[in-house]
């Protein structure tokens, strides 16, 4: 999805992360979710869960816009 909306507009990067990467988003918050409640707390998996969820906010905030870059 991002190397296809490199080359576009912050427009069209917008709309295009907001049809095709944010339905994968949560998606993918969803199943984070799901193993997290398998999963004890004090494991290393339980723990990578815990921290990808609770920046579940800023870790998906780029594909609400055309400006930001997926990554830093």
């Amino acid at each position: 999805i991002e190397a296809q909306a490199r080359e576009q507009s912050p427009a069209e990067r917008q709309m295009l992360r907001q049809t095709q990467a944010l339905p994968r988003l949560q998606a993918l918050h969803a199943w984070l979710i799901q193993q997290r409640q398998q999963t004890t707390k004090t494991s290393g998996y339980g723990r990578a869960l815990d921290y990808s969820i609770h920046r579940w906010e800023a870790l998906s905030r780029y594909a609400q816009t055309g400006d930001l870059p997926i990554d830093n």
